[in-house]
């Protein structure tokens, strides 16, 4: 029978046991600091009050290419009047016989004087990028990233989706 050397002493074993509790915690606050300060939200609402002027127009290969200016506003979550620039590549569908010329293709940047609800106020810089989407009846879709933040909002992080009627949903990271 082989015998197990128990010479240590209660208070050496417990001593030892608060050496690995504490480098634990060490160890670790960082990183729980982290994702504690780090929030998320989910951004719902509309985007209203489109205008798009353009400024530039081409032709090739049967396709228009317009650029220009855009404008509105947010209303939900995120709110605020933005403005931005814009291309469009259009193009001829001819459903059923009957053709009709919609946007195929946009994308562009805009920037928006905004509050997010529960974070601040301050400019959010999007790229956007979006198109025509026919499987779903001739609606626009497309999708919104977030560059840059300033002021309140110089933390915030996100991306997400707009569709038909200009309802968005955005996933939002708000740095603490």
């Amino acid at each position: 029978m082989i015998k197990q050397d128990t010479s240590i002493s209660f208070a050496a074993r417990r001593s030892w046991v608060w050496s690995i509790v504490v480098a634990g915690v060490l160890v670790a606050s960082p990183f729980a600091s982290d994702a504690a300060a780090a929030q998320s939200i989910t951004a719902t609402g509309q985007i209203v009050n489109v205008v798009i002027t353009n400024t530039s127009i081409r032709h090739a290969n049967g396709m228009t290419f317009a650029s220009g200016t855009i404008t509105g506003d947010f209303i939900g979550t995120v709110s605020g009047a933005w403005a931005g620039e814009i291309t469009q590549g259009v193009g001829f569908f001819p459903p059923s016989g009957n053709g009709f010329a919609v946007p195929e293709q946009f994308q562009g940047t805009l920037t928006c004087v905004c509050t997010v609800a529960g974070v601040g106020s301050g400019t959010l810089a999007f790229a956007f990028r979006g198109g025509f989407e026919p499987s779903s009846g001739g609606q626009l879709t497309g999708t919104l990233t977030i560059l840059q933040g300033t002021a309140d909002l110089a933390g915030v992080q996100g991306q997400g989706t707009f569709a038909a009627g200009g309802f968005y949903t955005l996933n939002l990271i708000v740095a603490g």
